[in-house]
């Protein structure tokens, strides 16, 4: 495998969803194309759940009572999310930098699947 398909690879997950699309734009090669889709699907799940809990902070902020104790557990499920994301991110471009896949349960399959109806309706 060359290293610039290790390069680009990583690349992918370097800006959230955009690199993705990037990459699997400008490269047509198997390994940079499987990282570039199970990028953009990474980070577009990553948004919605982020997106999910900001909303359920939200709501359980309005109640009252029970607000002040839900928001200290949202702000815990924030960080241990946030965290994740970040140690996830980092394995992610790393794995893809030193030619391996890591595969994500449901993401990768999903890619897969996403990467095979894109390229044939290229």
């Amino acid at each position: 495998m060359a290293d610039d398909s290790k390069l680009f690879a990583s690349l992918s997950y370097l800006i959230p969803v955009l690199g993705g699309v990037a990459v699997f734009v400008i490269k047509k090669g198997e390994y940079e194309r499987f990282h570039a889709m199970q990028s953009i699907i990474f980070w577009v799940a990553a948004i919605l759940v982020s997106t999910l809990i900001e909303i359920a902070g939200a709501i359980f902020g309005l109640v009252p009572v029970v607000g002040g104790i839900a928001d200290i557990f949202i702000h815990l499920i924030r960080l241990l999310f946030g965290l994740g994301i970040l140690i996830l991110w980092l394995m992610l471009m790393w794995k893809a930098f030193i030619g391996e896949k890591l595969e994500l349960p449901l993401i990768s399959e999903y890619s897969r699947k996403m990467k095979e109806k894109a390229a044939k309706s290229i």
